[in-house]
């Protein structure tokens, strides 16, 4: 196996090149300011996920906790399918929206008590998100928590 051996300037051209692109790599959401908030994203979202799976109604099942930056991600399961949905709510008379706004501010009241970690985490730039399937794993609903308000 023939093998040249590159010049010295060629490595330092290579380097030169990969630099700024790790540099770039480690800008973003938590280049600076969010940096805590990105460490404390980690720790909630290990500290979430070792209570998983966690079934808080009949209805539905939490499955994951993860972090992504400075932004912890919750998904869950409901235990029915869209028809079924649209069926419950065209019954109830409340539309997919309504239940979407009800259900994202029920979960307000337990991340926004001023002693709980999460309530410091919103104050240091963190978000909390939520992501719902059907049963069937298609899309049902995504919401944030990004205040205490």
């Amino acid at each position: 196996m023939n093998q040249k051996n590159n010049p010295p300037w060629y490595r330092l051209a290579l380097i030169g090149l990969f630099v700024p692109i790790l540099g770039m790599a480690q800008e973003g959401p938590c280049a600076s300011a969010l940096q805590e908030a990105c460490r404390t994203a980690q720790k909630l979202a290990a500290a979430i996920q070792q209570q998983l799976p966690m079934k808080p109604s009949p209805q539905v099942s939490i499955e994951t906790a993860v972090a992504e930056k400075h932004v912890v991600v919750v998904s869950g399961r409901f235990a029915f399918d869209a028809e079924t949905a649209n069926k419950h709510f065209k019954q109830s008379g409340v539309t997919l929206e309504q239940f979407q706004d009800r259900y994202s501010q029920s979960v307000k009241p337990s991340l926004c008590q001023p002693s709980s970690e999460t309530y410091r985490f919103f104050r240091i730039g963190g978000v909390v998100e939520y992501r719902y399937a059907y049963s069937n794993n298609d899309p049902f609903m995504k919401f944030g928590v990004v205040r205490c308000d």
